[in-house]
């Protein structure tokens, strides 16, 4: 369970410390090039829609990272013991933007549309992913001396990489040219 929570808390700082340092590139590799009706990994894709498997296949290619990474049971125990070290603060900025996420969320969905309302929640949500992300930064610099060059390497692709995928999305979905 605690390997489980502890994927899912690097999961979620990986997350939006690649929203903050994603970086624009040209295409995405050709293992993650989609087709009519194929997302990343050439899987027929759900009724979700862009957005839908855009998100799906951002968890996949994070679980691919990690793998890609091989990390040795040393570097395991060593990452694992900075995240332990830091669960209490990890927790404490995950849990406001959760719960800024719902907030927005149901002033979205609301039956009565209310702009101050969204752009507030929004704005709070704002906030709440800025903690994240200074937190995911102060980790990630006690994480990275644990790492080798190749390894760091790899999470500079995967960054680059993702944020091409963006990119091609949303030119995509603009009606524009790759």
């Amino acid at each position: 369970m605690k390997k489980i929570a502890t994927v899912a808390l690097v999961g979620v700082l990986c997350v939006c410390a690649v929203a903050v340092t994603a970086i624009a590139l040209d295409d995405p590799p050709s293992r993650w090039k989609h087709g009519a009706g194929l997302d990343h990994f050439g899987m027929r894709t759900g009724d979700g829609g862009g957005l839908h498997d855009l998100l799906t296949a951002k968890m996949g290619r994070l679980m691919m990272l990690f793998g890609e990474l091989n990390l040795t049971d040393e570097q395991k125990e060593q990452i694992h013991a900075v995240l332990e070290s830091d669960k209490q603060a990890i927790v404490a900025v995950v849990r406001p933007l959760v719960d800024k996420h719902r907030t927005l969320h149901e002033a979205v969905l609301a039956d009565q549309t209310d702009e101050q309302a969204i752009r507030a929640a929004a704005t709070e949500l704002g906030a709440a992913i800025g903690d994240v992300a200074v937190l995911a930064a102060s980790i990630k610099e006690r994480i990275h001396p644990l790492l080798t060059e190749d390894q760091i390497k790899a999470m500079q692709d995967f960054h680059a990489d993702h944020a091409r995928v963006i990119d091609a999305h949303l030119n995509e979905a603009g009606g524009e040219k790759e």
